[in-house]
């Protein structure tokens, strides 16, 4: 006899607790789309009338970004910009030479709070985009610039390292230092928090439950780590398998791909069996997320 299957529903963890903080385009009236947070008149603007200071989130970031984030800062800077961030090369229209440069990390508004930190930690300035609920933290002068990117050259892992390392040339070349060409680094997973950084840019936490099965007369509940991205690196050409294949294999799972966004294909990993999550929690236990994920992962 045929057994219809089980309804499924699909939620990620944030839209199941109504505690969550709300983004900046629902608390505020603000009418420009980008502000710069170089006053604080803006700053304080801001800070009153979103919920980024929700009890809960406030205390989690406020811990976290106070442990050994700084010991390991960074091959977390890295796993956050290769998982989202971006370099801006302004070319002359007349000579096509490079003649300014930008480093910019992109993160969801609520992570305003980690923006910060990783502000005063590393420089920059950090500019507000309401319109798609994010901010950016841009390395754009000379210390800035020099100071992020050798602080990360040594722990890239991805494509964007072939841009990055033009930014490098345009900095030798420009400020007269001498910053050596970036490596990729081979390194094990677990040995340092790059893939913290990784999953905080690009990852995410979900749950997928099935209601009551009509024969079984149970429900089911499944926790997932996701990671999705782009298959090729725009700048390079480069495919991101050879670094997914790792991550897959560091979490013990397969490599898949999506095909969304207007058709276009992703790498996709997703790990949610007993062996996966084994392997997730004894790693967040010795390297700890620091943007509101974290409170996804503990639900």
């Amino acid at each position: 006899m045929f057994s219809p299957k089980p309804y499924c529903v699909f939620h990620p963890l944030n839209t199941l607790n109504i505690s969550r903080t709300k983004t900046i385009c629902e608390s505020t009236k603000m009418n420009k789309s980008i502000i710069e947070l170089d006053d604080k008149e803006n700053k304080n603007l801001l800070l009153e009338n979103t919920n980024i200071h929700n009890n809960k989130t406030k205390d989690l970031l406020l811990n976290n970004t106070n442990n050994p984030i700084n010991s390991n800062l960074a091959s977390y800077v890295a796993g956050l910009f290769e998982g989202d961030g971006h370099i801006s090369l302004r070319k002359s229209k007349t000579t096509n030479k490079i003649i300014s440069a930008t480093l910019g990390i992109t993160f969801n508004i609520k992570e305003l709070m980690l923006c910060q930190h990783l502000q005063s930690k590393l420089g920059g300035k950090i500019r507000l985009k309401t319109e798609y609920n994010a901010c950016d933290l841009l390395f754009t002068n000379r210390t800035s610039l020099i100071k992020i990117v050798q602080l990360i050259s040594s722990h890239l892992r991805s494509p964007k390292i072939i841009k990055f390392n033009t930014l490098i040339e345009y900095l030798n070349k420009k400020e007269n230092v001498n910053i050596k060409p970036a490596n990729l680094d081979y390194s094990d997973l677990s040995i340092n928090n790059w893939l913290v950084g990784f999953i905080d840019a690009d990852g995410s936490f979900n749950i997928r439950y099935t209601t009551k099965n009509s024969i079984t007369q149970k429900f089911r509940i499944v926790c997932t780590l996701r990671i999705e991205q782009r298959m090729i690196d725009p700048y390079s050409n480069l495919s991101y398998e050879p670094l997914f294949l790792k991550i897959s294999s560091f979490l013990n799972t397969k490599l898949r791909t999506s095909i969304h966004h207007k058709n276009k294909t992703y790498y996709l990993i997703e790990a949610s069996n007993r062996s996966n999550i084994k392997i997730i929690i004894d790693y967040f236990s010795e390297f700890s997320l620091y943007s509101s994920k974290h409170l996804d992962y503990l639900d």
